[in-house]
């Protein structure tokens, strides 16, 4: 085999193999469920209070939260520290990448009893549809 045809060889299986480490990082070790230990990082959560959070590798905004609290009052404050969260977003994203901005002031940010559920992401009305079906309203 002549030498360019194996430095070919060489640098298409290199190149393969960077783009699968690529989307490995990408969807499965960047973007990832956090535990309730990683939420307490970014939001201060009352005692009692349980949860998934789901976030994006911190290029972009998209994240779903779902949060139980013990009672209706709890559920109102983790509702608070939830806006400030999304206010600090914004802040941090106004700068960096503008039209991500839009996605976060049209976050989807709910009370339901003692439940509360953000969404930031491209189709806020077809979560407000999906947390309305989940409520069977």
């Amino acid at each position: 085999m002549g030498i360019i045809a194996k430095q070919s060889i060489q640098g298409t299986i290199v190149t393969y193999l960077g783009v699968a480490v690529g989307f490995v990082t990408t969807f499965f070790v960047l973007t990832r469920f956090l535990s309730a230990e990683e939420i307490g990082f970014y939001i201060e959560l009352e005692e009692g209070v349980t949860g998934v959070m789901y976030m994006s590798s911190g290029e972009t905004a998209e994240e779903v939260a779902v949060f139980t609290a013990p009672d209706e009052d709890t559920a109102l404050s983790v509702k608070e520290a939830l806006e400030d969260f999304l206010e600090e977003q914004s802040d941090a994203f106004k700068n960096y990448e503008p039209e991500t901005v839009e996605r976060i002031d049209d976050a989807v940010l709910e009370q339901r009893g003692v439940y509360v559920i953000m969404c930031v992401s491209d189709e806020s009305q077809k979560a407000v549809d999906i947390i309305k079906e989940a409520f069977g309203e």
